[in-house]
């Protein structure tokens, strides 16, 4: 309840300054500031309404689709605009109060229409560009480690924060699984928010993945969004895929050298990566699968040599990375490290939200792993 009544406060909020930098004067003004006044509260509270709908079958998948993708469009471009706004907004009061005469002649509201035009028009352009770059394929982000604990060299697809959902169509999930095999990973490990919906809702979509061909085994460790839509039956559906399910247990690859393990995003027991690696061979190469980047933080001197993570999306939507890279430890993506331990966090491939990317694009990790 208390999120909602937050939200709802910074909603209107955005709202109020959105509309007061677009007010229409003259005839037509009632009409215009009628309409830009719907416009802009269906956008901040659409998210509201698709996650009410999200769980129930009241309409069709369809129609669905078509409210809660324009909903979530209209809300990354009413996000943008926003940013867009405060930003002239101080820029103008800036050059109002700091400059002369003549600068504030040219600062005139009635000079500076054109201005805001051009400020919408710049975050139209910037919205459809974001909607091309979501919908896109992944690009792929390599990477190298070489250790004596490692036997064998070994490749490793990261594929996190797919996010299928009903919207999630099946040809771009056959896209997906295309891209993955033709890279012929070895091992396919996977961070969570694979889904993001109920079991029931999307099991034909998730049944698709069993394509995926990894030789030596795909790996999965739940993410956040599983943890809406019933982990447990998320891990069962998984498994059923022949995945091998990371829940605060771990796994030797083969004789690679790798111990592979994994915690479920659930809380946070510094001891518990501890009792997982107990498990690992003396001398061998750890990795640890956890959702979040933050786990990080609970790491001691040489508990893992390598962490996998997700979740950020690189900041989905520029400006947004700021704030993501704030609650995630400053880690927003790509290599970090941390008490001696070497921190990989992928944007991901798809989206959560609104169907955009803004400087932040989706990806897929290839790793390889090579004796030293």
């Amino acid at each position: 309840m208390l999120f909602i009544l937050l939200y709802t406060l910074i909603s209107c909020l955005c709202i109020a300054v959105s509309a007061q930098a677009f007010w229409f004067d003259g005839e037509l003004a009632v009409w215009g500031n009628l309409i830009m006044c719907i416009i802009l509260i269906y956008a901040w509270f659409s998210p509201i309404f698709i996650w009410l709908l999200q769980p129930k079958n009241l309409i069709s998948v369809r129609l669905y689709t078509f409210f809660a993708q324009s909903g979530y469009f209209l809300y990354g471009t009413a996000f943008l605009l926003t940013i867009c706004v405060v930003l002239y907004d101080i820029l103008w009061s800036g050059g109002y109060l700091l400059g002369n005469q003549q600068i504030r002649h040219l600062l005139n509201p009635e000079n500076m229409r054109g201005v805001k035009y051009l400020i919408l028009a710049v975050v139209l352009v910037s919205s459809l560009y974001s909607v091309y770059a979501a919908l896109k394929q992944p690009r792929v982000r390599r990477y190298e480690y070489h250790s004596s604990a490692i036997r064998r060299p070994l490749t490793m697809l990261v594929v996190s924060d797919m996010h299928i959902t009903k919207m999630t169509s099946l040809k771009k999930i056959d896209q997906w699984i295309s891209l993955f095999n033709d890279l012929n990973p070895d091992v396919v490990v996977m961070p969570g928010d694979i889904a993001d919906d109920c079991v029931d809702h999307i099991r034909e979509k998730i049944r698709r993945l069993k394509k995926i061909k990894a030789p030596l085994g795909v790996f999965f460790a739940l993410g956040n969004h599983e943890m809406y839509f019933d982990p447990f039956a998320w891990e069962a559906e998984f498994a059923s895929l022949g995945w091998q399910i990371l829940h605060n247990s771990g796994v030797k690859i083969n004789d690679t050298g790798i111990f592979i393990g994994g915690v479920p995003n659930i809380g946070r027991d510094p001891d518990q990566i501890k009792r997982i690696f107990n498990q690992a061979e003396n001398g061998c190469f750890r990795i640890l699968l956890s959702h979040e980047p933050m786990s990080a933080a609970h790491l001691t001197e040489n508990d893992v040599d390598l962490q996998i993570s997700g979740h950020t999306h690189g900041g989905q939507i520029f400006p947004f990375h700021f704030l993501v890279k704030l609650g995630n430890k400053g880690m927003l993506a790509g290599k970090y490290e941390r008490h001696h331990t070497q921190i990989l966090v992928s944007r991901g491939v798809g989206y959560w939200g609104p169907p955009m990317r803004l400087f932040a694009p989706a990806e897929v990790l290839l790793i390889n792993f090579r004796p030293k």
